[in-house]
């Protein structure tokens, strides 16, 4: 499992941070996006 932290940076009155608790889709996101990354960065 792992958690999900949504920030806006850009928020008037300063950033905004949501976390999510520990979930299992959370944590395909993160794999998601770690093999996009290194196709991205990498592999290219």
């Amino acid at each position: 499992m792992a958690g999900y932290i949504a920030t806006d940076f850009y928020n008037e009155n300063g950033p905004l941070t949501l976390p999510e608790p520990p979930s299992k889709e959370s944590y395909e996101k993160k794999i998601d996006f770690e093999r996009s990354k290194i196709s991205e960065w990498l592999l290219s």
